[in-house]
């Protein structure tokens, strides 16, 4: 009797135990995630009002803001992944409390960071009007509307760079709060900028699609004299204090992070957009306002993604095999009782929602028949985020990179049978999509499962030899 009453203590113990350091876990995660995920919310409010400023000067400038606005977006979505290949090593560095190490990589990221965005600036003034001409095959008023604004916005790439920095900083020191302040600042004062410089306002002359891009450039560098002053006062700057040697470790990484990203924001979407321009411009136009609203709705997923990521990374570094098996588990939880209360609402008012972007009778009709199909296609779509990115935090990269690009190469041949063959429409790009993000989350949690068991092998050796 006594053993029992014994073991039931120890029992109760262990589940006290486990509650108590989930709750910790939680708390650690919604530290990093929540602010980037009402970041990512006021980034997209206050993007939609500096659009609709740009969309009142002309369709000239409308159309040539968005073409240089959306290319160097991604082209500075991959050259920032320099930035997540810090966040990994750099939370990795501090879960072993190796604080050279890490302001080492921060210097090192910043080098290349500010190099690279001095090398695309000259490259865009050198040679812009070349590659607008040739490239894009822009001319007459655009392309001058186009030139004006890129030969000022081509320094973005390099501030975004220098700010994705800053970000990994704050995010692996668990301070987004700061990432979430200097973002709002930068948003209402490029919203002023904008508004000044744009329409002439306060004695300033009209500048149109230049006063757009000086207000964009203004703010971010206000950003990053932020995001200066708040890291100083965590630790002094000290960007001469480098050891080349990490340079091969955050280029290793960086490389296959670039692929991930661009065979995801561009590779992918072009397939996916050449099948859907032989349905016709109503399905693709639907689907791109679909993916818009399903997005939205997932921005927990990739705040809490982030939060796997660094966290992770810690656990690698300080060899804890309950927060490395842990934390996705408990991200993909939280992300998705979030995304959850998002999609029943957009589901309620299916209906409504899609006149949030635009007024036209038969898309807003259209894409309301898709939305649930829309949200069902991607309900696997987050555990294969959380996982994709836990898996980058344990230096697994390349791997999930060249496993990527089998199975979305796979998928985009289901959706061309499924959409062209069998002409199922958009059903068949939606099942070919539920399809790609199933098998993916399923190897990815295998993956990470079978590194585990590595791991907990590798830790016991290492007890048995001591």
């Amino acid at each position: 009797m006594k053993i029992l009453v014994g073991n039931g203590f120890i029992m109760i113990s262990n589940i006290n135990i486990r509650l108590t350091r989930n709750k910790n876990k939680i708390k650690s995660i919604n530290n990093i995630a929540f602010p980037l995920m009402v970041n990512m919310v006021s980034g997209i409010l206050m993007g939609l009002v500096g659009q609709a400023m740009i969309g009142r000067i002309s369709l000239d400038a409308y159309g040539a803001v968005g073409l240089i606005d959306n290319t160097l977006y991604s082209v500075t979505g991959v050259l920032g992944m320099i930035a997540i290949a810090f966040n990994i090593h750099g939370a990795q560095s501090l879960g072993r409390n190796d604080e050279n190490e890490f302001l080492n990589l921060f210097s090192l990221g910043m080098y290349v960071s500010i190099f690279i965005g001095i090398l695309f600036f000259l490259i865009s003034i050198l040679f812009g009007t070349h590659i607008l001409q040739h490239l894009f095959g822009i001319k007459g008023r655009v392309l001058k509307e186009a030139l004006d604004y890129l030969n000022i916005f081509s320094l973005s790439v390099g501030l975004n760079m220098i700010l994705f920095m800053f970000s990994a900083y704050l995010k692996v020191k668990n301070k987004t709060k700061y990432i979430f302040y200097g973002n709002t600042i930068s948003s209402i004062l490029n919203i002023m900028f904008s508004y000044v410089l744009i329409f002439g306002k306060c004695g300033f002359p009209q500048m149109g699609v230049t006063g757009a891009a000086i207000a964009s450039v203004l703010s971010l560098s206000l950003n990053v004299l932020i995001y200066i002053f708040v890291v100083r006062i965590d630790k002094p700057l000290k960007l001469y204090n480098t050891n080349f040697k990490n340079i091969k470790k955050l280029h290793i990484t960086a490389l296959p992070l670039m692929g991930q990203e661009f065979l995801e924001s561009t590779v992918i979407t072009i397939g996916i957009n050449s099948i859907l321009g032989r349905l016709g411009i109503l399905e693709l136009s639907a689907y791109t306002l679909i993916f818009q609203i399903i997005n939205f709705a997932l921005m927990p997923m990739y705040a809490y993604s982030s939060a796997s990521l660094t966290l992770v990374g810690k656990g690698k570094g300080a060899s804890d095999l309950f927060e490395i098996n842990d934390i996705p588990k408990l991200c993909i939880i939280i992300s998705f009782l979030f995304s959850l209360f998002i999609a029943i609402v957009v589901i309620i008012f299916r209906n409504k929602v899609p006149y949030i972007i635009t007024d036209d009778v038969n898309l807003i009709k259209m894409s309301s028949s898709y939305i649930v199909i829309g949200i069902i296609a991607n309900v696997f779509n987050l555990p294969a985020t959380v996982y994709k990115y836990s898996l980058q935090g344990i230096n697994d990269e390349m791997w999930v990179f060249l496993s990527s690009v089998a199975l979305n190469l796979f998928s985009l041949g289901i959706i061309f049978i499924l959409t062209l063959v069998f002409r199922m429409g958009l059903y068949g790009v939606y099942i070919g999509i539920f399809i790609d993000y199933l098998l993916l989350s399923v190897i990815f949690i295998l993956r990470y499962n079978f590194s585990l068991g590595k791991y907990r092998k590798n830790n016991l050796s290492k007890k048995t030899e001591i």
